[in-house]
């Protein structure tokens, strides 16, 4: 019998240990028996817990445009349950994944193309052949390049940066592997050959050792039975798998530290509602077959899409210049910070982007399809939204059946990548119907935090408002009012615009008709609304539809609406007297044939510079002025169109 360490060196347990993992699936019983006994044996005996154990050496650095090579070693917790760790370089702000189309065979100059177009993700669909992996989407043939030459093929390719990383961009590069089916040969010939290649693999990181740039990802409806046969001790140094929770069994070293699970791919039209709450729980999200559809997958908030080669190149137009159509668009500014809500094109979905306002435009990256992005996903015929102090936002809903209200409070803790919304949806409209019922509602807030939603009450067109204001929990707390004295104020598209002094103007139209009247008046100490009302129209001047106003810093108001014909735009420029009335001029905010729209939304930033954003005459683009009031309250400024640019790195 041998002897408890009878062989000297501390590597021979880790060696058999490996050696037995090979071969497990192919050896006898016997000789199984007989190998364990051998390991068992030959186990040095326990440390000396006094004794200090010497860190394990570090990884050396990258060479430069290459992927980090080190070996990994394996860890395990005190209960043998597996556990290793993850070091990867920050992921690309939008991860383009390349997956080949159906029916194509896939070739090795595909994975060029992918690397070629500088992507971060390359999707493989894995079968064996004559005991070798090959790449294939529907089976394997005699075309199929081996997994094994794929995986050279990134590992070396060529870049003209000195960064770390497939691309020297310093980012995460991910290997997305299918097996094709539920083969036990399949697997272990796919571990074997992760386990060759691991010293490249973000998985196989060492505590103390650099990032690695490769990280495999397994997918498809096989990966749990993939999962179960191999086991958590092995493939933790080896790979993730989308849809599992690794809790403590994974530690992560990434400097960010970005959560690196991923969520079971979901097909389009499968996302909605619950984007968000991958990322709350740690899940980065990637969605597939989104083919027509990519615009809307791209703001579904996902952190990957699938392309095929005849998608690429588009996709990255698009990126480049999205343009975001649709209705009743709501603008806030607060300092440099911009938010702006919209109806979708098509139904009454939910759109949000967050930006800045530069000294050329408004600068949004990416635009947010709430209704697939959230939970409780928000959605009706209109909403009004604006910026709080403490960074966080307020919109206001009107639902598209039931003329009941809701508001949408909170953050976006992240925007990209991985963007996270942490808030709550709110029904404002009381149990039972039972009150706080309308349509176009508006919101402002005070200086003093004071909340005001303003809207069109159920019964004879009677304007109403909640006053109150908002928790710690973000939840609204406040009282129902008629605006007015006595019979109230009938009126329809109230706009609402509130100053520093906590003066308050109220545009509207009156019902049947084009005429523009306003309420205007200050908030009490109470919150509600005392003031009179005028006539914006005079004779046939002023007349319109949709009326938007915003105070500019120099107490100025601005006033915009859309006149009677042709979709042109009007605005009055002025100052309120000492009774609320509005003492200004008439300008066209139209020239010709450009600066035409309707449902104009208008805000004044810091420094005096005023956004007119409207819906445009066709294919429901949104088009804004920026400028500054001269001084006879003229607003000078260039028509442009809204894009979002996003560099997807």
């Amino acid at each position: 019998m041998l002897r408890r360490g009878c062989l000297a060196g501390p590597n021979i347990p880790e060696l058999l240990s490996r050696f037995l993992l090979s071969v497990l699936s192919r050896v006898k019983k016997t000789t199984l028996t007989f190998l364990f006994f051998l390991v068992l044996a030959c186990t040095p005996p326990p440390e000396d817990p006094e004794e200090q154990r010497p860190e394990a050496p570090a990884s050396q650095p990258d060479a430069p445009g290459r992927i980090v090579l080190g070996t990994g070693s394996d860890v395990q917790q005190e209960d043998g349950s597996a556990l290793g760790y993850i070091h990867e370089l920050p992921h690309p702000r939008f991860i383009a994944h390349y997956h080949p189309s159906s029916g194509e065979q896939f070739l090795l100059e595909h994975a060029r193309f992918a690397l070629e177009h500088e992507l971060h993700s390359l999707e493989l669909d894995l079968h064996l052949r004559q005991g070798q992996v090959v790449v294939n989407h529907d089976g394997p043939t005699e075309e199929s390049p081996t997994l094994e030459e794929v995986l050279r093929l990134v590992e070396t390719w060529p870049t003209p940066r000195s960064g770390r990383g497939v691309h020297g961009d310093g980012l995460q590069f991910f290997l997305v592997l299918e097996p094709k089916s539920d083969d036990p040969a399949l697997f272990d010939a796919l571990t074997d050959l992760l386990e060759l290649h691991r010293s490249g693999l973000s998985t196989s990181a060492e505590r103390g050792g650099q990032p690695r740039a490769l990280t495999a990802v397994i997918t498809g409806s096989h990966r749990e039975a993939f999962l179960e046969q191999q086991g958590l001790t092995r493939l933790n140094q080896l790979c993730l798998v989308e849809g599992h929770e690794y809790g403590g069994t994974i530690f992560n070293l990434s400097e960010l530290g970005e959560p690196f699970q991923w969520a079971g791919a979901l097909e389009h039209g499968k996302e909605g509602g619950k984007v968000n709450q991958f990322h709350l729980g740690g899940f980065n999200l990637r969605i597939w077959n989104c083919h027509d559809a990519l615009p809307t997958c791209l703001a579904s908030g996902a952190d990957a899409l699938n392309l095929d080669r005849g998608e690429v190149e588009a996709f990255e137009a698009m990126l480049a210049a999205q343009e975001p159509r649709g209705a009743s668009p709501s603008l806030s500014l607060r300092g440099d910070q911009a938010l702006l809500t919209w109806r979708g094109a098509n139904g009454d979905n939910l759109y949000l982007s967050l930006g800045k306002l530069g000294a050329d435009g408004l600068q949004f990256t990416r635009q947010f399809l709430l209704t697939d992005f959230l939970t409780e996903r928000p959605k009706g015929p209109h909403s009004a939204s604006t910026l709080l102090a403490d960074g966080a936002f307020l919109t206001i809903l009107q639902d598209s059946e039931h003329q009941r209200l809701s508001a949408l409070s909170g953050t976006f803790t992240r925007v990209e990548p991985l963007p996270t919304f942490s808030g709550s949806l709110q029904t404002l409209t009381l149990p039972g119907d039972a009150g706080r019922r309308g349509t176009t509602p508006e919101v402002a807030v005070t200086r003093d935090g004071r909340v005001l939603i303003l809207y069109e009450g159920i019964s004879d067109h009677r304007l109403r408002y909640l006053s109150g204001r908002l928790g710690d929990d973000g939840l609204f707390r406040g009282e129902e009012h008629e605006l007015g004295t006595g019979d109230g104020i009938s009126g329809i598209e109230p706009g609402l615009a509130i100053d520093g002094n906590g003066r308050v103007f109220i545009p509207y139209r009156v019902p049947d008709s084009q005429d523009l009247h306003y309420f205007s008046g200050r908030v009490s100490a109470n919150g509600t609304l005392s003031g009179t009302t005028f006539s914006l129209t005079e004779g046939d001047a002023r007349r319109g539809s949709t009326p938007s106003a915003a105070f500019a810093p120099d107490g100025r108001l601005l006033v915009v609406y859309q006149g009677t014909s042709e979709q042109r735009l009007w605005y009055v420029t002025g100052t309120l007297g000492e009774d609320g009335r509005l003492t200004g001029t008439e300008f066209c905010l139209s020239e010709g044939e450009s600066r035409r729209g309707g449902q104009p939304t208008v805000a004044f930033n810091a420094s005096g510079n005023a956004i007119v954003l409207y819906q445009g005459t066709s294919e429901q683009r949104f088009w804004y002025v920026l400028g500054t009031l001269d001084s006879a309250g003229k607003l000078l400024g260039q028509e442009q169109q809204l894009f979002m640019a996003l560099d997807r790195r």
